[in-house]
């Protein structure tokens, strides 16, 4: 761990004393309580960019999972994102799903139970760092959900807690901060009352460098030019400690980052129905050099996008370091943000905690248990897993315990099952399986959620699914009259595969009989959601097949960890599609680059639901995060 001495640029009533023992292993011990308190936490933050905030029961949510604050060879101890949705009312989740993280980002499609009431629910994110018993901050999220089944019940009670400002001082120790403009460097102000003393001042990030320097006051009073070159830019702090490595006063203060400069073109600001959207970004810092970035892109109906779709630069450079039951305000700058949390003291009372040993438990995602006529056996008993590319055969131990790691239950778009391998009398097996995740869940579902009130207390219809204007859509002699509060049709006629070979094509035709198979990406169908059947030109309730159902007691089904599925968007020039499309996202990308001008672009057709939209880009670079939007109109 470096110390501020090689940076210090000027001393005004100071005497350094590097070679002072005593300071020396005072210093030691402040930087070893740093280090073991930051391997208690997890490395990265992790943010979750989504295609919208407004839901229709039945339909995905699109998601890019970023780890921020970390290196790529770091990222790989990630393996997993943990997502549900939380009802906060009756402290219950719902829809639990996994999904794989490769290089620190993951790429969700969470499908919302057609049986989910309709409400305000949290979308709840973590990963395995949290279920190995690091202390990651959980990433929260509220979602609307509309079902045509159920009266709508709004959940989410506003708050007006906000953080106070507060500086932690003690009998009369103040310490304050100037930055001189234009130079990479801090005035330290220091008062202590009394006689002149050995103090230290350390300054940190809050989450894992931290600089220290043991100092001599010759007087009460003292400034002391250091140059800031070694801390990320962003939020950071300073605080004085006495040699019994006590708080003495702290302050907050912003490194300003690199300024990034992105701008989004759309080639129109009016559209048409199916009409092509042409778009280009491009990404620059402040000399106009060309800065290489990753983003996610989602263009939705602009009235599906509330005010609390998350901010990749707010949650970066502030939200990470707040408690759960904190957020920024909606609308907010750098400076008032700052100005308004200094509740923030010693990263979590770092200075006061116990040294914390790593933990290297991995995550287990399934544990299991085989019986044999209701008693553990005494020998090692073979067992089946099934879904994968090939099946994997492995042992219990001797009293059937066995566990199932993650990179062997990943998957596109098959289920898993496990099943005892070979051997007669199959009935008189049991396995039985516990999901570390489910216990997670719970533990996260009863935890408080308190949510701020949304700028100029709004109205509660932003809570509200947008009404859609009452209008009819004429398509190839194709008539249908949008339905208030929904831009989805009614739930058709229920339909069991007995043979389990259903299919399922783009935009979620079923079977595709009337279009080329070789133009769509083939699924599995879901069980509870609904179709277009081409060949009856109406909808239809798949109700799943008999391998969906309860398999016998010697075999369980295993839900995998998803690589997500792509987003499809129809391409009117490939595809006659005479049905009318208003989906209420147009667009999504999970994962995009720019190239080596900084530059990228896109492309889209809008559907038959006219209205104002908006496209949100979110993405990261080595200079920080970014975030830009755009709108436009889509007319008949």
């Amino acid at each position: 761990m470096k110390t501020l001495a090689s940076w210090l640029l000027s001393l005004l009533l100071f005497t350094f004393h590097s070679n002072a023992q005593q300071l020396k292993q005072i210093v030691e011990t402040i930087s070893e309580k740093f280090i073991n308190y930051s391997k208690s936490h997890a490395d990265a933050a992790l943010f979750l960019h989504t295609n919208k905030s407004i839901f229709q029961a039945g339909e995905s949510i699109w998601a890019t999972a970023y780890l921020l604050n970390i290196e790529l060879e770091d990222s790989l101890k990630y393996n997993t994102l943990m997502l549900c949705l939380v009802d906060p009312v009756i402290k219950k989740s719902f829809a639990p799903q996994k999904f794989a993280i490769i290089n620190g980002i993951a790429q969700v499609g969470l499908t919302i139970p057609d049986t989910l009431p309709s409400g305000d629910y949290v979308l709840t994110a973590y990963t395995n760092a949290y279920a190995e018993g690091k202390h990651e901050k959980i990433f929260k999220q509220v979602v609307t959900i509309r079902s045509n089944t159920t009266t709508f019940r709004k959940t989410i009670t506003g708050t007006d807690k906000k953080l106070t400002a507060h500086t932690y001082e003690k009998e009369g120790y103040k310490v304050a901060l100037a930055q001189p403009k234009g130079e990479d460097s801090i005035i330290t102000a220091i008062n202590i009352p009394g006689s002149p003393q050995n103090i230290l001042l350390c300054y940190h990030d809050l989450k894992k460098s931290l600089e220290v320097l043991a100092v001599q006051m010759k007087n009460t009073f003292g400034q002391l030019k250091i140059a800031n070159t070694g801390l990320r830019p962003g939020l950071q702090k300073i605080e004085l400690l006495n040699t019994d490595q006590k708080i003495l006063s702290d302050t907050l203060f912003w490194k300003e980052p690199e300024t990034i400069k992105v701008k989004l073109e759309i080639d129109s600001a009016i559209h048409s129905l199916r009409s092509n959207c042409h778009c280009r970004i491009s990404i620059q810092d402040a000399s106009g050099k060309p800065i290489s970035a990753m983003f996610s892109i989602s263009c939705s109906l602009s009235k599906t996008i509330l005010p609390t779709l998350p901010d990749i630069r707010k949650y970066y450079y502030f939200e990470q370091f707040l408690p759960p039951s904190f957020q920024i305000p909606f609308y907010w700058d750098y400076q008032t943000t700052i100005d308004s949390i200094n509740t923030l003291q010693g990263i979590g009372n770092w200075i006061e905690a116990d040294t914390i040993a790593e933990k290297s438990t991995p995550f287990t995602p399934i544990t299991g248990q085989v019986f044999q006529n209701g008693r553990k056996p005494k020998r090692p008993v073979s067992i089946l897993l099934l879904g994968g590319t090939t099946p994997v055969n492995f042992q219990t131990d001797n009293t059937g315990s066995f566990s199932i790691s993650s990179d062997m239950i990943r998957s596109i778009n098959t289920s898993f099952y496990v099943t005892i391998s070979g051997g007669d009398n199959l009935e008189s097996y049991e396995i039985q399986l516990n999901s570390s995740t489910d216990t997670l869940n719970d533990q996260i579902a009863s935890q408080p959620f308190i949510f701020p009130i949304p700028p100029g207390n709004s109205p509660p219809q932003l809570y509200n699914m947008p009404v859609m204007e009452d209008k009819t859509i004429t398509l190839k002699a194709v008539t249908v009259k949008s339905a208030p509060n929904s831009a989805d049709f009614n739930f058709g006629v229920p339909f069991f595969d007995k043979d389990c070979n259903a299919y399922v094509c783009n935009h979620d035709v079923w079977m595709c009989t009337a279009n080329p198979v070789s133009l769509h990406t083939l699924t599995k169908p879901i069980p509870g959601k609904k179709y277009f059947d081409p060949k009856t030109n109406t909808y239809i309730l798949y109700k799943g097949c008999p391998q969906d159902y309860e398999p016998p007691k010697f075999m369980k089904s295993i839900s995998p960890i998803w690589y997500a599925a792509q987003f499809h968007a129809p391409d009117y020039r490939q595809e006659k599609i005479t049905i009318p499309q208003t989906n209420t996202t147009i667009y999504w990308n999970h994962l995009m680059r720019n190239n080596d001008d900084g530059k990228a672009s896109f492309n889209f057709y809008t559907n038959d639901l006219p209205g104002i939209y908006k496209c949100v880009i979110q993405g990261i670079t080595d200079k920080g995060p970014f975030c830009v939007t755009k709108t436009f109109e889509v007319v008949k």
